[in-house]
């Protein structure tokens, strides 16, 4: 993408210069607009889209998830509706910390449960199940 940009930028300058008769004033004009851009291009337009997704992030909060467990298996459900079984023979480990529950899964995916946010159950039948 860049090298392309780099090949139109080169040819317009070649045309430029040809067209003004090689006055130089234009050419380093056009060779600092060119820059500019390409500046803009790199640096300035990720950083935006970078804010912008924060922004969103922001607005909207943090993706809710649900996790369910079942006879055999959990199961964790996004906010679209998408839904992921994990048998628990699949969960290698299992960590705690004061404020969440760490399942490592078989695959190398984990997954973050709450403490506080059980409505029913405990972090504690969690690990029973899981171990």
């Amino acid at each position: 993408m860049v090298a392309g940009v780099l090949l139109a930028v080169l040819v317009v300058l070649y045309l430029v210069v040809r067209m003004t008769d090689g006055n130089t004033a234009i050419l380093g004009g056009e060779v600092i607009l060119y820059a500019a851009v390409l500046i803009w291009l790199r640096v300035m337009l990720p950083r935006t889209e970078e804010k912008r997704a924060y922004r969103a992030l922001a607005r909207d909060g943090l993706p809710r998830r649900e996790s369910f467990f079942c006879e055999d298996h959990l199961v964790v459900r996004t906010g679209t509706g998408e839904e992921t079984e994990i048998p628990y023979n699949d969960i290698v480990s299992l960590r705690e910390t004061p404020h969440l529950l760490i399942l490592t899964c078989t695959n190398g995916s984990e997954v973050l449960l709450d403490r506080a946010g059980f409505s029913t159950g405990s972090p504690a039948e969690v690990c029973q199940l899981t171990r």
